[in-house]
């Protein structure tokens, strides 16, 4: 251990939970700041089912960026100042989890689901208990594709 980090460590001790807490609550912000950042240099499209309002109005992203970028500095700080470890975010876990939650969510607009709201109509049910499944399976494919694993946590066989 070098005398700089032997300071660092008896001027501002943390065992070993605190350290822990600190890494995960700074790499949250972290990620805020990162998307923070991506929907002002690119902002998200609309898609059919969701349309994005409220954008950051040209004008202010310059002291957005700034402040942003104060604020990654004195995180930095603190991580330099504190020996904190990264933390480490697995994207496609991330995201193969999200899909997952998706296909969950597919479940519930089942037609059997959804008439917990009312009667659903037989022609729509017939069209969502054929739509449904075929939207779960695109889904499937998508998260094994971008995993390499399929619904059990196991590799897909390749026979």
């Amino acid at each position: 251990m070098t005398s700089k980090q032997t300071t660092h460590l008896q001027r501002w001790p943390l065992n070993e939970s605190q350290r822990r807490a600190l890494s995960i609550r700074l790499a949250g912000i972290e990620q805020d700041l990162r998307r923070l950042t991506d929907s002002i240099t690119h902002p998200p499209t609309d898609g059919r089912m969701i349309h994005y309002v409220d954008p950051f109005v040209h004008d202010t992203t310059a002291s957005v960026n700034a402040l942003g970028a104060q604020i990654q500095q004195a995180i930095r700080q603190l991580a330099d100042d504190l020996q904190l470890p990264p933390h480490e975010d697995s994207i496609t876990h991330s995201l193969a989890a999200a899909l997952l939650l998706d296909e969950i969510d597919l479940v519930e607009i089942e037609p059997s689901r959804l008439r917990g709201y009312g009667e659903v109509d037989a022609a729509t049910a017939d069209y969502l208990n054929h739509e449904v499944p075929r939207l779960r399976a695109l889904i499937a494919t998508l998260t094994e594709s971008r995993t390499g694993q399929n619904h059990d946590g196991q590799l897909p066989s390749h026979t």
